[in-house]
């Protein structure tokens, strides 16, 4: 079982998955980057003052 999960972990890093239309389907909004979300909410992050 162990081999089974290690080669299937490598095949994950064999290139990036297959782009979908399930965040959309599930949400009505297309999905967007880490990079593009963090950008827009970068005021959440920020010390208060």
């Amino acid at each position: 079982m162990a081999d089974d999960v290690l080669r299937a972990q490598a095949a994950m890093t064999a290139g990036p998955a297959p782009v979908t239309t399930t965040v959309e389907k599930v949400t009505g909004t297309p999905a967007r980057t880490f990079r593009s979300w963090a950008d827009a909410h970068t005021h959440l992050f920020q010390p208060s003052s």
